[in-house]
Order: C-alpha cells, then structure tokens, then sequence
C-alpha cells in the first residue's frame, strides 16, 4: 500500500509560463520535475503564494500524452476564446515554420498564398527506384 507523506520536491524546468495572476494566486504551464525525477510533466495548475514568497501547488492538470497540451490548445480556440489576431501574432513570432505552415493550410489555389515562400520539398522516393528490366545484366559481385 502507498503511503503518501505529503512531502515532496519539485523544480521547473524550461517552460514557465504564467497565464493569469490574481491577488496571492496564479496559473502557469510548466515543465515540472518531481522528487529528482528525470521525466518531467507538463502541467497547467493553480499555485499560491504564501506571506514569505513561497509557491504552494493547488489544483492543477497534469497532461498524460505528448499532444495533451496542442488538443487543449485547440479545444480553447474551438471554444471561442481569445482573440484571432493574437493567437496569428504569438504563432508568427515564436514558430519558424509560420509561412510554410501558412501557406500549406491555404494551399496554391488560395489567393492569399505567397508563391515566394520557400516550401519544403517532398519526394516521390519511387521516382528515385529503377524498375529491373529483364534484358539487364545481373552485376557480378
């Protein structure tokens, strides 16, 4: 059976980002690492912050898979949360993918695609494979 202490120790790893602030209290996602674990979590959670200026965890989720975070992403914004203009501006500026990316979902025959994007390039690999003919000669070695 497992006992739990209560006790525990955590560091943040790179990410650490706060999403809203209210009086004592805070959200932040972060990269979390628990007890000198090396596989971290990523968490979106509540935490406190007591008169001496220390953070104490609240309620929170804890993401199971690697797409958790991208699926909540687009859950808020099917949603209807927050601003279009905002979401296109944080993509544009933190994604270096942002043009191609853009220009994939509208496609070549959108009149807002930019034919001066460098595209990245996808290869047929079967147009690389020679086919056998019957008439050549199998190599000797």
């Amino acid at each position: 059976m497992f006992k739990n202490s209560g006790e525990f120790s955590y560091t943040v790893g790179k990410i650490d980002e706060f999403v809203e602030e209210k009086g004592s209290q805070f959200t932040a996602l972060r990269e979390v690492y628990y007890n000198d674990s090396e596989k971290p979590s990523i968490e979106l959670r509540r935490y406190s912050v007591n008169k001496e200026g220390n953070e104490q965890m609240a309620k929170g989720v804890v993401f199971m898979t690697p797409t958790g975070p991208q699926e909540a992403a687009k859950a808020i914004i099917r949603a209807g949360f927050g601003e279009t203009t905002e979401y296109i501006q944080e993509l544009k500026d933190t994604r270096k993918d942002f043009d191609q990316a853009l220009n994939k979902v509208l496609g070549p025959d959108d009149k807002r695609y930019d034919p001066d994007v460098k595209m990245d390039e996808v290869f047929d690999a079967s147009t690389f494979v020679q086919e056998e003919d019957e008439d050549d000669e199998e190599l000797p070695f």
